[in-house]
């Protein structure tokens, strides 16, 4: 997704749904390198799940989970990783969207 189809008041795509490449296998068993994950855009939490976050520059897919006193818990869902706590406005700053749906290419072969 290029730069210019981010809304920088909300840090919502203009366009959804929108597709992201799965750039590390650190996130979960769920998702591999080259997979296509499918995001709708949101701008605020939707219940637990994966969202696709603007961190340091970049857009990633983090598992997000609430918890009391408006406090965000933040993790690459991969064993002994570590989890980040983020408060509810900077949650707000980052989400782009939610993961809906990843797509695999399952088959790489020529047709004969």
């Amino acid at each position: 997704m290029a730069e210019s189809q981010i809304n920088t008041q909300r840090n919502v795509p203009t366009e959804a749904p929108f597709f992201m490449a799965v750039a590390s296998n650190e996130l979960s068993t769920q998702m591999a390198i080259g997979d296509q994950a499918r995001a709708k855009a949101v701008d605020g939490y939707e219940g637990r799940g994966l969202y696709a976050l603007r961190l340091d520059g970049q857009l990633t897919i983090r598992r997000v989970v609430r918890q009391a006193g408006g406090v965000m818990l933040v993790s690459r869902d991969h064993e002994g990783a570590p989890v980040t706590q983020m408060h509810w406005n900077d949650f707000e700053e980052a989400v782009v969207g939610r993961i809906v749906a990843v797509v695999r290419d399952v088959y790489s072969g020529g047709l004969h």
